[in-house]
C-alpha cells in the first residue's frame, strides 16, 4: 500500500466514494457529494468500512454500510462472507 492509498483511507478523503452507493441503491442516486452525506470510517476487518449517512431524511435507507477492499493480502469475498454471517447471526450491521 502506497502513501496514496493510506492518505484515501481517511474520512475527508473518502467522501469521494460516496457516489458509488447511488450506482447499488436507487434511493441514493442523488446523494452524490459531502454536502448530501456524511462518511465514518469504521474499525473493520483489514479492508475499509466506512458508515455513509444520508443528510436527506427522505432517503431510505438513511445510513449505509459500505465496504472498499483496498488490501490486495485479505480477499474480498472472504471477508464479504464473513461480514454477510455476522449480519445473519445479528451481532454485526444488517
Amino acid at each position: 500500500m502506497d502513501s496514496e492509498d493510506l492518505n484515501d483511507m481517511k474520512s475527508d478523503k473518502l467522501a469521494k466514494h460516496i457516489p458509488i452507493v447511488g450506482r447499488h441503491l436507487d434511493s441514493w442516486k442523488n446523494v452524490i457529494t459531502p454536502d448530501d452525506a456524511t462518511i465514518i470510517k469504521l474499525s473493520g476487518l483489514s479492508n475499509i468500512t466506512c458508515l455513509v449517512k444520508a443528510k436527506d431524511r427522505s432517503v431510505v435507507p438513511r445510513y449505509v454500510i459500505f465496504r472498499i477492499f483496498n488490501n490486495d493480502l485479505a480477499e474480498g469475498d472472504f471477508e464479504g462472507a464473513v461480514f454477510q454471517c455476522l449480519s445473519d447471526e445479528g451481532i454485526g450491521p444488517k
